[in-house]
């Protein structure tokens, strides 16, 4: 049996942990040692089978077959927030040690310390020659939380891969996958085990979860050419995703996720797994609910505002807001102004918490590029939206553009001497001047754009009637002087009456 535990974002006064044992049939329920005590799960804690089809012959009964892989989702208290502890899984014969910091109940005033997020998102393993890992190892701080904000694993790569026309077949394929991403730490390779074990995690999806531009058929991609191979490798690929990602029981998975450490109302929004191949569809990013998630968090904002609060909102989604529509969207990556219906729904909640003086951070990944922009509002003259976007974590290796770049870099270095350090990564966008002639200018306000294979430091602390925000910048590269963290300054995030 192979033995995996990782921290999740939980509630506040509780350590929740995603545990998966694999290779096995029927494993028994893990046992918990925090800080060297003996300690139970809280509620009804269970396993359930990894939805990869993948069966082992019964012991019990050699005529049988059962699913050998097993996640579940489960709950320790813990009466100290913001505190290191030393947590211990067991599970049958194996045991996972590791240390998780509890998660605080507020941001700390600015002389006491800083509630810290780490970012990051798009992450290719084979192109990762182990910078990831080391980046994270020799962080200046301990982050509080990890945001996933998309593209975990590559699913869809290799390019023009032979992929199964039938189940368990694609299942199995598909959930191979997912272990060499999941499993790196107990197989001793390359992988996202850093980023597991830097704090508690929180992912979303984006498009490569599933494949790339999903749900709409690529010409590299021959297992999305028919109607029925699209149906087939969306089915796969979403419940793998809700079985590694999310965890838990399948019944309670659901379109968003909040994480609230006062006064950061944080949503983060699925905009992916249930996405329309039509344009024109009422819900073509995210379900009914998911969008009664989004209005309801814009509510909670708006409410504690009106009853003097400080209240900041924070909204993880795994594209950026600040864009223009494609103009190939089926052939290339649409994009969310491509949706228009729930793209002006989520900039009309955005203008409502603006026009009441409510700042609003966006995070995000996808693009391939890092930037930081302050969205300038024209009904208060004000920059209320601050979008921060970290992609990607380890760039993905594209045939005959990439040789073609390295090429252009050489005879561009014949001329002026110099080479270019990212040579295979495209620049930073500026953003658009305005959003669909709507009230806000992201090219009206600050905008600083980054280069290469990064993660990002968010710091948050309270300071007068607001929260201070720091952005920092960390390039994964072996070279001294290109790893050399990228500062973005410090924003003030100050609510106005």
């Amino acid at each position: 049996m192979i033995l995996m535990a990782r921290p999740l974002v939980g509630a506040i006064g509780e350590i929740t942990l995603w545990v998966g044992a694999f290779d096995t049939v029927d494993p028994p329920l893990p046992t918990f040692t925090l800080d060297r005590v003996e300690t139970a799960a809280l509620g009804n804690p269970q396993f359930f089978p990894v939805r990869d089809r993948q069966m082992k012959v019964d012991p019990a009964n050699a005529r049988a077959r059962k699913p050998c892989n097993y996640q579940g989702v489960f709950r320790l208290p813990s009466a100290n927030s913001d505190k290191l502890h030393d947590i211990v899984v067991r599970c049958a014969d194996q045991s996972c040690p590791f240390q998780v910091l509890s998660l605080p109940d507020k941001v700390p005033d600015k002389t006491a310390g800083r509630f810290t997020i780490l970012l990051a998102s798009c992450y290719s393993q084979p192109e990762d020659p182990g910078f990831l890992s080391e980046v994270i190892k020799n962080l200046p701080i301990r982050p509080n939380i990890t945001l996933l904000a998309g593209d975990q694993g590559y699913l869809d790569l290799p390019l023009m891969e032979d992929i199964p026309e039938s189940e368990p077949a694609m299942s199995n394929m598909l959930g191979d996958k997912y272990k060499k991403h999941w499993l790196s730490g107990q197989y001793g390779t390359r992988g996202l085990h850093p980023l597991f074990s830097a704090a508690p995690t929180a992912c979303i999806p984006d498009d490569h979860e599933y494949w790339n531009n999903y749900p709409f058929a690529q010409a590299q991609l021959p297992g999305t050419h028919t109607q029925s191979g699209r149906d087939l490798w969306g089915a796969a690929a979403r419940v793998l995703y809700e079985d590694f990602q999310l965890g838990g029981d399948p019944a309670t998975h659901q379109g968003w996720q909040t994480i609230d450490i006062d006064p950061l109302h944080m949503l983060l929004l699925d905009t992916r797994s249930d996405r329309q191949a039509n344009f024109n569809a009422r819900y073509g990013l995210m379900t009914q609910d998911t969008e009664n998630a989004l209005v309801d968090w814009a509510n909670q904002l708006m409410n504690a505002h009106g009853r003097g609060e400080t209240a900041i909102g924070v909204l993880v989604t795994g594209q950026s807001l600040l864009t223009e529509a494609a103009s190939t969207p089926q052939i290339m990556d649409a994009e969310y102004p491509n949706f228009d219906r729930q793209y002006r729904l989520i900039l009309s909640e955005l203008d409502r918490l603006a026009s009441a003086g409510i700042p609003v951070v966006c995070l995000t990944g996808d693009v391939h590029w890092s930037r930081v922009t302050q969205v300038h509002h024209f009904p208060t003259q004000s920059n209320p939206l601050t979008e921060v976007i970290c992609s990607p974590s380890s760039l993905f290796e594209l045939p005959a553009y990439d040789q073609l770049s390295a090429a252009k870099n050489y005879i561009s270095s014949l001329f002026n001497g110099k080479d270019d350090d990212w040579l295979r990564f495209p620049s930073p966008e500026k953003p658009p001047k305005q959003l669909l002639n709507g009230p806000f200018s992201p090219g009206s306000g600050v905008t600083q754009g980054f280069k290469g294979n990064m993660v990002s430091l968010l710091t948050f602390c309270q300071a007068g009637s607001g929260v201070e925000m720091t952005v920092t910048f960390y390039p994964l590269h072996d070279d001294p002087r290109i790893k050399r963290p990228q500062p973005a300054g410090t924003i003030k995030l100050i609510p106005n009456a």
